[in-house]
């Protein structure tokens, strides 16, 4: 699943799909409810209400910067050196709705990520993309093999974080767009969570170490 601005059609988790877009378009597209150029799993589904800006947290550590979303029980480690923004909008009824973007010192935006790297962190609720992450997830556990028909040309796999588990797939590499990463959460309370890093090919052999640490240092309680 995916969409953002740092992945190509940066919407992972089916669940940021049009907001994903936009980081897509603001960050070089990132992943899941997130996917929008080639990122969306089902292009049907509506974007999730974002959490508010306030949701997230960013903590100092003795070993470096963290990102920390109680609703989710997220704990994700920012890349050493990397810069964070928050993306999203203030709306009329005193309410927000956001994302989190985090970019290598290198990195450059014109629309969408154009040098260097970076990863979006998106969580929000819905109804609709937490049951459709949970019944990918279901599926490709009693069947390895329908990995293959959840979107053609990415890849899907089953990944467990602690006693959380999660939808990790991959867009098709393109060769200016590069290829998207993304893992997709389905929380409780209809809560959806995912993660998502646009890889441009001509920076995949920094990138791609740096996104699989990334991941395997995620805490989900």
């Amino acid at each position: 699943m995916e969409q953002n601005k740092f992945c190509e059609g940066k919407g992972k988790l089916v669940i940021f799909l049009i907001l994903g877009v936009v980081i897509l378009a603001g960050v070089a597209g990132i992943f899941y409810y997130k996917y929008k150029n080639g990122v969306e799993v089902t292009e049907s589904l509506r974007p999730p209400k974002l959490f508010e800006k306030g949701d997230y947290r960013v903590e100092d550590r003795p070993d470096g910067q963290y990102i920390v979303v109680d609703k989710v029980g997220l704990t994700a480690k920012v890349p050493s050196g990397w810069r964070v923004e928050f993306e999203g909008n203030d709306l009329p009824d005193g309410t927000s709705q956001y994302w989190v973007n985090l970019l290598s010192p290198d990195a450059e935006v014109v629309d969408i990520l154009a040098k260097g790297c970076g990863i979006s962190i998106l969580s929000g609720v819905s109804e609709e993309n937490f049951s459709e992450t949970k019944k990918n997830i279901e599926s490709i556990q009693s069947n390895p093999q329908s990995a293959s028909e959840i979107r053609t040309g990415y890849n899907f796999s089953v990944r467990s974080f602690g006693k959380k588990i999660a939808l990790e797939w991959n867009s098709p590499e393109k060769p200016i767009m590069g290829q998207v990463f993304g893992i997709d959460f389905p929380i409780q309370d209809n809560y959806v969570f995912g993660v998502e890093a646009r890889i441009l090919p001509e920076f995949k052999e920094k990138c791609l170490p740096i996104w699989e640490d990334f991941v395997k240092n995620i805490v989900i309680k």
